[in-house]
């Protein structure tokens, strides 16, 4: 049985950071291995040599985050009271933090980077996910449910804001 629950709620598109009302494609899935990660890692490592501790800092935070988005939002899948919630609130997450770095003036390179691996179907397990491997994922990560209803996940907007504060 395959994973569907995600198919209910579409994913809602975050904009290209050059405006316009464009949108940036999610890279296709690579499978039920880490986040897609590969991209944002190697636009990351492209700020390293202007500013190494902020882009460390920076680069742990979003892995991280993007991380723990990828539990909450797989798992609140199996929930279709919470999914949605989990997804919106994700969303405006995931706007705040692009501001914060396109206001920051950060380099395209890595916000593009943060947009494509911070989208919902770029996180979420692909709906071809054995259940019993989606099962063993989330009871792997007993909490996600506590650090959706908390709003614990949530605050990474905030954080990403004081970090580039100047």
């Amino acid at each position: 049985m395959a994973l569907q629950a995600s198919a209910a709620v579409p994913p809602s598109p975050l904009p290209s950071p050059r405006g316009g009302g464009e949108t940036l494609r999610s890279p296709p899935s690579r499978g039920t291995g880490e986040v897609e990660g590969g991209l944002l890692t190697a636009a990351l490592a492209l700020t390293l040599a202007a500013a190494p501790a902020l882009a460390q800092d920076l680069d742990a935070l979003l892995a991280g985050a993007l991380a723990s988005q990828r539990v909450a939002l797989t798992c609140s899948a199996l929930d279709p009271e919470a999914h949605p919630a989990a997804l919106d609130m994700w969303n405006q997450t995931a706007l705040r933090v692009i501001g914060a770095l396109v206001g920051a003036g950060r380099p395209m390179a890595e916000i593009q980077a943060f947009t494509a691996a911070a989208r919902p179907e770029a996180l979420i397990l692909p709906d071809a996910t054995p259940f019993a491997e989606v099962r063993a994922f989330c009871a792997a990560h007993p909490d996600w449910a506590k650090d959706i209803y908390t709003f614990r996940i949530f605050g990474l907007g905030g954080e990403v804001e004081r970090m580039l504060a100047p």
